[in-house]
């Protein structure tokens, strides 16, 4: 019964994301999102106690983390694209946990993570795709940063940069070692808000989409590695 209700939730998400991109972004640049091919794509890592809590201080925006649960669904800015929230209740029926971006009683952006645990640990976390995808294996107290969002109108001045930082920053507080991410090479703001930060990058990978189905494959150089 699980399953199937995983696999309604991730069609209902497909239709609900391909409807707000037709509306925001036009066919073109919706297709180009949902089959591409062989797009170079870069794992990275970073340790949270590299970076200063200063630096990154969400105050100057008015803003502070919460983590995520269920008791903050309703709070969503009016804003929000529909499939981030359709998102978030997903996310947590899988296991992962989530941060998100408060300011004046409303949830203005949202990160999610899931950890490598103990394995005497009784809570069983479902392993995120990306991880075969990218070739990537957590150990102990490792963690795994994915899908960063910012409402639209509030995006630029450091906000989305300053936001994951203070992520990897409390990760790092609750006891995670290292945090991993990635990022496709011809998204420029992603690959600046990694760079800036001060993740450390793993070779590249070669990576691939149809619709629903993604695949990758090691570069040569990666091989060579």
């Amino acid at each position: 019964m699980g399953w199937r209700l995983n696999l309604f939730s991730s069609i209902l998400l497909f239709f609900q994301m391909l409807k707000e991109d037709l509306s925001q972004l036009g066919l073109k640049r919706t297709l180009a999102k949902l089959f591409f091919w062989k797009k170079s794509a870069v794992p990275s890592y970073i340790f949270p106690d590299t970076l200063k809590a200063e630096k990154y201080s969400l105050t100057r925006f008015d803003c502070e983390l919460k983590i995520f649960d269920k008791s903050l669904i309703d709070f969503f800015d009016e804003n929000y694209r529909k499939s981030r929230v359709i998102k978030a209740k997903y996310y947590l029926s899988r296991g992962y946990k989530g941060f998100v971006l408060w300011q004046a009683g409303r949830i203005i952006g949202d990160l999610w993570f899931t950890v490598k645990q103990d394995v005497s640990n009784s809570e069983k976390l479902s392993e995120h795709p990306d991880l075969k995808l990218l070739h990537l294996k957590l150990d102990k107290n490792e963690a795994y940063a994915f899908d960063l969002y910012l409402l639209e109108s509030v995006r630029g001045k450091d906000l989305a940069t300053c936001f994951m930082a203070s992520v990897i920053i409390q990760l790092g507080k609750l006891g995670v070692t290292r945090v991993y991410g990635y990022y496709l090479k011809d998204n420029l703001p992603a690959l600046w808000i990694h760079r800036l930060i001060g993740y450390k990058e793993l070779p590249e990978i070669s990576l691939s989409r149809f619709a629903f189905f993604r695949f990758s494959q090691k570069t040569k150089s990666a091989d060579s590695q």
